[in-house]
């Protein structure tokens, strides 16, 4: 039976404090060992998502920037990429619009410095100049550091609807995005890559507003808890018992002892 498994990276495959991916190693052996590809599905640049790829061992397809971008192996070490939208040039002159709606002040990320990164992060320098590398969307932040809630993004999107402009939220950043674009579409693009005659079973797990999406789009979708022990609630998907890392690895064994060859 083909299987493949889908995850988020800040908060579910990455420690959203350390950024330490040591627990997830247990769950990236058990799917290699099984033939099961992994697929990471992340807000995080393409320049971001590269160096982890070469840190983890991994050289398969991924998605970036919340699913707007997919990076497909060229067979030679390197990727080509799919982009979603106008990109992030176009995007940062619509911010104005979201500040118009919400009548706050916003700050996209690249009107931060690297350090300012750094110090509102917890990422290096190095890393944090590396999350400014947008090429589809656009991260921001309000004044005071609050991000959308879940009712604030679904009012936002009733009103963005004909502006091609979607919100979304993931761990630290406010998120635009262009609509019908995102990781429901990243996931569904790249099962086709793996889809054979008898079909992929397919599993997810993430943490945040910004992963329903790609949870939706599986045969068998995981939350995973944050660091104080909560969790998304209000939907059907299986919860982790396990904190970030430790509840991707645990979903990892689950998804393998529910559909075994």
């Amino acid at each position: 039976m083909k299987k493949m498994m889908f995850a988020d990276v800040d908060g579910t495959f990455m420690d959203f404090n350390t950024y330490s991916m040591e627990l997830s190693m247990e769950g990236v052996d058990l799917l290699r060992s099984n033939n099961i590809p992994l697929v990471l599905v992340s807000s995080k640049t393409f320049a971001e998502m590269t160096l982890i790829m070469d840190e983890v061992g991994l050289y398969n397809h991924f998605a970036f920037e919340n699913g707007c971008g997919i990076a497909i192996p060229d067979g030679n070490g390197g990727y080509t990429t799919e982009i979603s939208g106008p990109g992030t040039q176009v995007l940062e002159k619509k911010l104005a619009l979201i500040e118009e709606i919400t009548e706050k002040k916003l700050t996209s990320i690249l009107d931060l410095t690297d350090e300012e990164i750094s110090a509102y992060s917890g990422l290096d320098i190095h890393r944090a100049a590396l999350s400014k590398k947008r090429i589809a969307t656009l991260p921001f932040i309000s004044d005071d550091r609050e991000l959308f809630s879940d009712s604030d993004i679904d009012e936002l999107n009733i009103r963005l609807a004909g502006t091609g402009l979607e919100i979304t939220r993931g761990g630290r950043f406010n998120h635009l995005l262009p609509s019908r674009a995102g990781k429901m579409y990243a996931v569904r693009r790249i099962y086709t890559f793996y889809s054979t005659e008898g079909g992929v079973k397919t599993g997810a797990c993430g943490d945040s507003y910004s992963d329903l999406g790609m949870l939706d789009n599986v045969d068998v979708g995981y939350i995973v808890r944050r660091p104080d022990g909560s969790y998304m609630t209000g939907t059907d998907f299986l919860i982790t018992a396990g904190i970030g890392p430790a509840g991707f690895t645990e979903a990892v064994k689950d998804f393998i002892k529910l559909f075994p060859d």
